[in-house]
């Protein structure tokens, strides 16, 4: 440590603990293409975690935005969630109500 140094970890206030089981509304990107099967595992495994979920009473609202590339490029996943977290922004605006995450 250094005279003219600041520790940050001390200026700043702690974050307050986080609330796992209070409803959150959630956008889960999902970047596809030509793999009908996967999606299905997909599908079939985010409803078992949901259900799970909701068991325990933790009740999240869900939006899945599915982007599909559909030309005959390299598989550009980075773009995929781009384009998935735009549709989210609009749902966004257009509800009024953000996500949680």
């Amino acid at each position: 440590s250094c005279p003219s140094c600041i520790d940050y970890r001390t200026v700043a206030k702690p974050p307050e603990p986080y609330n796992l089981e209070s409803p959150k509304r959630i956008a889960l990107v999902v970047p596809f293409r030509d793999r009908g099967t996967h999606l299905e595992k997909f599908r079939e495994r985010i409803q078992s975690h949901i259900a799970s979920w909701e068991r325990k009473g933790i009740h999240h609202s869900w939006k899945v935005y599915v982007v599909e590339q559909f030309d005959e490029q390299l598989f550009n996943r980075g773009y995929l969630f781009n384009v998935g977290f735009q549709y989210a922004t609009v749902d966004e605006k257009n509800t009024g109500q953000k996500f949680d995450c």
